[in-house]
């Protein structure tokens, strides 16, 4: 089964991405999460967590593959 780029990315509750992705910067990976008013997307894939705003959950996965393939 091959996988698309879309399942690289993890869809995450904000408590979550706040404490351990963007906080303790793991795990490692790709990850996006509503926060009520917009989507909040985080490229931790070097241990970095960029982090990103965006209206629309197209433009966060959007972002995050483009930021996924450096």
């Amino acid at each position: 089964m091959s996988s698309t780029p879309e399942s690289k990315i993890n869809l995450v509750d904000t408590n979550y991405l706040n404490e351990n992705v963007i906080s303790g910067r793991k795990p490692i990976g790709l990850f996006m999460a509503w926060d009520g008013e917009s989507w909040i997307a985080v490229d931790n894939s070097t241990g970095d967590a960029f982090t990103e705003e965006f209206e629309t959950a197209n433009d966060a996965k959007a972002w995050l593959l483009e930021a996924g393939e450096f």
